[in-house]
């Protein structure tokens, strides 16, 4: 498998659902609002666009991938379980991709 386009009524990505297959890209529809634990982890995704529907991404959703950019359509209102994310952070695709994958990949994200 390469490429995945989440069907528009899919409201939630479960637990492993995509965890180790080869993916390279995914379209993620607003309709989804949550992102479950190991989602896409160990894929090879190198880019994802987090619609402003997803207000809950699990642990371990986008780590051991190889995204090197990540979109947010809503940048403001995201926290951690550690810490609340800046916008100005979240607005850069290459900040949000390091924290998606590694710097806060072991932590709930909840958007209000």
């Amino acid at each position: 498998m390469q490429n995945s386009i989440i069907p528009n009524d899919v409201k939630s990505i479960a637990n492993y659902a995509f965890t180790g297959i080869g993916l390279t890209a995914v379209v993620i529809p607003n309709s989804v609002t949550s992102i479950g634990s190991y989602a896409f982890y160990n894929t090879k995704l190198r880019s994802v666009n987090i619609p402003s529907g997803v207000k809950s991404i699990w642990p371990y959703a986008f780590a051991a991938t190889s995204i090197v950019t990540a979109t947010f359509e809503d940048t403001s209102g995201w926290k951690t379980d550690l810490t609340t994310l800046s916008s100005d952070d979240l607005s850069n695709t290459s900040t949000a991709a390091t924290y998606l994958k590694s710097t806060y990949s072991t932590v709930d994200w909840q958007h209000s």
